[in-house]
């Protein structure tokens, strides 16, 4: 006989499972984003679904949200917008195909009753809210931008989230984070750190956090890169190709 303890976890856990895969924009990410790569052609022929979701927004409530569903819902209204304004030009190679008065700067979002630009959440709303880890959740629809996770951020989890984010985009040495030892006729044999030019468009906020954006890298890489670094007092900062191309 089943304990009520297991049965009452149990159905707990349905329910919880079942309410998150009833979540539009999760099933949107689940059937559209695969690998961090987005199906922009089928996404573009169920564009009745995103603009659902996009419809959402428009009578949100933020103003009770607590810190946490606010950093995740703002992410989330990010990422979904920038899904619909690729839409809505696609087919294209890339977000600068755009033109500027259309793309970050453009006051189009309607959120709780407000018109925002994509840059608006993004400096004006998620980055006062200081923590740097918001920029390795948040995509701009590019092949080296961090990845768009398939996964629906929620405040319940959005530690963990944000950490799997920083973590996939300083393990990722095509654009993340690479550390080489590289030679020289002049200087001889040097260590290299390459880093994503995200590290320098908004050093602003990993000084604020940590003191120096070498600091913070430091601070935050995780074993094998963290051991390597430590060898190494002196580490000569480059950075990384930035490739702007659609990563669908």
């Amino acid at each position: 006989m089943i304990s009520r303890f297991i049965l009452t976890t149990c159905l707990s856990l349905l329910c919880t499972s079942y309410a998150y895969s009833n979540s539009p924009y999760q099933q949107l990410l689940t059937k559209y984003v695969v690998k961090a790569k987005v199906d922009y052609a089928g996404l573009k022929k169920d564009v009745i679904s995103l603009n659902k979701i996009i419809n959402n927004y428009k009578t949100a409530s933020i103003k009770d949200m607590t810190q946490a569903q606010k950093m995740a819902f703002w992410i989330n209204a990010y990422n979904v917008c920038t899904l619909k304004l690729i839409v809505d030009f696609y087919p294209l190679k890339s977000i600068n195909d755009i033109s500027k008065s259309k793309r970050w700067d453009h006051v189009r979002w309607n959120v709780g009753g407000k018109k925002y630009s994509l840059n608006d959440m993004e400096h004006k709303i998620l980055r006062k809210m200081g923590d740097p880890r918001i920029h390795f959740a948040i995509n701009c629809a590019s092949y080296s931008c961090p990845d768009l996770s398939s996964t629906e951020y929620k405040a319940t989890n959005l530690e963990k989230q944000l950490e799997d984010a920083k973590n996939i985009f300083f393990n990722n040495t095509a654009k993340g984070i690479l550390l080489k030892t590289e030679s020289s006729f002049f200087s001889g044999k040097s260590t290299v750190l390459y880093i994503s030019p995200i590290f320098k468009w908004f050093s602003v906020d990993f000084i604020t956090h940590s003191g120096s954006v070498e600091k913070y890298i430091r601070k935050n890489a995780n074993p094998p890169l963290s051991l390597k670094m430590k060898q190494h007092s002196n580490l000569k900062i480059k950075y990384l190709v930035y490739d702007w191309s659609l990563n669908k």
